[in-house]
């Protein structure tokens, strides 16, 4: 007993003596993961002075907000009417671009929004793209020497007065476009009898697949019907 004793001690000392000639990573436990890095700082891009006081516009508000923007930054944007509404309100058009610049050599951008008067964040889009175009990062000489920009930024005021998706006429502008048009209920919501029906649609179509037909969405002052 007395000699089992004896060797039971000489192992433990043994392998108290023999710890602390382990490596350390030997006796601690698996790592964890890795922590996150840290990412750069964003990049500070120039932002317009609107978007940090954005508000939702009505039809009046977003008048008096592109007749302020055209007169602030006349050498360089241009407000005119397409038309007329059914209830005979104007369809604004902003033109944004370097007019010193011959347009033969420019790239020509058209967009427009609201075609949905209860739908409100398409027009707000096309409104700050506007802000964008004349104060922005889009108005930079090169920029504009290089694009003209042609912004309608609500295409269904009326819509847009009385809270609905259709026009005064109870027509869907959205539906209304030739491509792979149908009068067919599960289409949408409130085509109108015939594809292109509106003269705005017509005129616009036409100027896009043929810009050089015209300078702008003018030629017949639509109206949408």
């Amino acid at each position: 007993m007395e000699v089992l004793t004896r060797r039971l001690v000489a192992i433990f000392l043994c392998g108290a003596l023999l710890v602390p000639l382990l490596p350390a990573t030997s006796l601690a436990s698996e790592p964890g993961p890795a922590a996150p890095q840290a990412l750069p700082p964003a990049p500070q891009l120039p932002r317009p002075p609107v978007f940090d006081s954005h508000v939702y516009h009505h039809y009046p508000d977003m008048t008096t907000e592109l007749q302020n923007l055209a007169q602030q930054y006349g050498d360089i944007a241009k407000l005119s009417s397409i038309g007329k509404s059914v209830q005979g309100r104007e369809l604004w058009q902003m033109e944004v671009t370097d007019f010193s610049v011959d347009d033969a050599s420019k790239l020509t951008v058209y967009i427009d929004g609201g075609h949905h008067g209860n739908e409100q964040l398409g027009m707000e889009l096309a409104l700050l793209l506007v802000h964008e175009a004349v104060e922005g990062r889009l108005s930079s000489p090169e920029m504009l020497a290089r694009y003209h920009f042609f912004i309608v930024p609500m295409v269904n005021p009326d819509g847009n007065m009385m809270d609905q998706r259709q026009n005064a006429n109870n027509i869907d502008l959205n539906r209304n476009y030739g491509f792979e048009w149908t009068n067919e209920a599960d289409h949408g919501s409130g085509p109108s009898p015939s594809p292109s029906r509106t003269p705005t649609r017509r005129t616009c179509a036409k100027w896009i697949t043929n810009p050089a037909s015209t300078s702008t969405c003018r030629p017949t002052r639509a109206r949408t019907s």
